[in-house]
């Protein structure tokens, strides 16, 4: 039954997250040519990790009404101030953790190694930047090119899982919309998969937080292969490979089928796939378990 809950929630988590809107459309090889000077704008709002809302989909099941919607609403308040206390151990952990300076530094990094981008200017903010802010600031920049990177982290509402969620968008000066969008997810397999949220919240507080340490390094690591690999003009997919892989619970090992996905790297335990529109870094692994070194702050 714990299984079946933590698919639901990653299959709700994927639908929310994707919605309606386009999240991929891939660089062509003539608007990559078009690419001069970049200004690169990165948002990365969140100052601690949070844990994903729980929703209450009972409205859904019994059909509308005032007393529904105040029962839903109670029970997420209910689920809210549970999630509180137990995440509040977790930051106390890792509070010395700058996951945006941390992001920041790697982007800095990667960007030069990357033909297509012509680096100008990296600039950041902690505000939020919603895709109708995207035009405004692409036209207040002087150069020729606008690439928007926004960045957030989170673990599941069941503590078992850290999610690390990526926006990108590159625009340039004569076009009217974007020539490039893509979303890149990295998610960690479950921390205490036979256990109960409690026991999961513990394991990422254990060890000065060494687990959720871990997590985040790699997913900043990961989403910078991710970035490489899709900012190609044609990303080129990894050989067929000789076996089906093994995939860690989460939405590709729920939903996905072999032919459905395109593998552009795999490297020890974790691969990387496109699956629809997204870019996902999942593991094979059925646990997560840090590498001892990554338990350093």
């Amino acid at each position: 039954m714990r299984r079946i809950v933590f698919y639901v929630f990653f299959l709700l988590l994927v639908f929310l997250a994707v919605g309606c809107s386009p999240v991929h459309i891939p660089l062509t090889a003539e608007h990559a040519a078009k690419v001069g000077p970049t200004r690169v704008y990165a948002s990365i709002s969140q100052e601690e990790v949070i844990a994903a809302a729980s929703k209450s989909y009972i409205g859904l099941v019994v059909g509308g009404g005032v007393w529904v919607a105040m029962v839903d609403a109670a029970l997420e308040s209910m689920w809210a101030s549970a999630a509180n206390k137990l995440i509040e151990p977790i930051r106390n952990e890792v509070m010395d953790f700058d996951f945006r300076a941390r992001f920041l530094a790697a982007l800095e990094k990667t960007l030069p190694g990357i033909a297509t981008i012509k680096l100008a200017k990296l600039e950041s903010t902690v505000k939020p930047v919603n895709d109708k802010d995207l035009p405004t600031l692409r036209k207040q920049a002087p150069e020729d090119a606008f690439l928007s990177v926004a960045a957030s982290y989170e673990l599941t509402s069941d503590f078992q899982a850290l999610w690390v969620i990526t926006d990108t968008s590159l625009w340039l000066r004569d076009e009217e919309e974007a020539v490039y969008i893509a979303r890149y997810h990295y998610y960690t397999p479950p921390i205490a998969p036979a256990k109960d949220r409690d026991a999961a919240a513990k394991a990422w507080a254990a060890d000065r937080g060494a687990a959720l340490r871990a997590a985040l390094s790699e997913g900043i690591a990961e989403t910078m292969k991710m970035f490489r690999l899709d900012l190609l003009a044609a990303p080129e997919p990894v050989d067929s490979l000789t076996e089906e892989p093994k995939f860690s619970p989460g939405p590709i090992r729920a939903r996905a089928a072999p032919f459905e996905l395109t593998y552009l790297a795999k490297e020890n335990h974790r691969s990387i796939v496109r699956y629809k529109d997204v870019l996902y870094s999942v593991s094979g692994e059925d646990v997560f378990v840090p590498a001892p070194a990554a338990s350093s702050p």
